[in-house]
């Protein structure tokens, strides 16, 4: 019988976030990994569409860090997006959006990006 596990992340830290004029800017960033058919998309919450690229786990520290719930995040690159859609055209192609509202972890996220913004750009 195989034991599981479930483990909430405890600290998630960020070492850079960017923020795009609007989601076409953002979703343009992607253009070229969706050009080469791998998997993506946007995440969306609270008014916010984001991507985040984890920090690479190859290192023991980082394996370490993930036993003690913490985790890192090279990077969140987001816009302002108040209503939800499902997909943001670029060009001839569309990168979908996902609503991860439902993950408490994803929604405290786009707050936190949210709070850091606040009066910066208009929405």
């Amino acid at each position: 019988m195989v034991d599981i596990v479930f483990q909430p992340v405890k600290k998630l830290i960020v070492m850079e976030y960017t923020l795009y004029s609007d989601p076409e800017t953002l979703a343009s960033t992607l253009k070229n990994t969706v050009e080469s058919k791998r998997l993506t998309f946007l995440s969306w919450a609270e008014g916010i569409v984001f991507i985040q690229i984890p920090y690479p786990i190859q290192t023991d520290v980082s394996t370490e860090e993930l036993g003690r719930g913490n985790v890192y995040w090279a990077t969140i690159s987001y816009s302002f997006m108040p209503k939800f859609k499902r997909s943001i055209p670029i060009g001839e192609r569309e990168i979908s959006v996902v609503d991860v509202t439902p993950s408490e972890t994803l929604k405290q996220i786009a707050v936190w990006l949210k709070k850091r913004t606040e009066g910066k750009t208009k929405r």
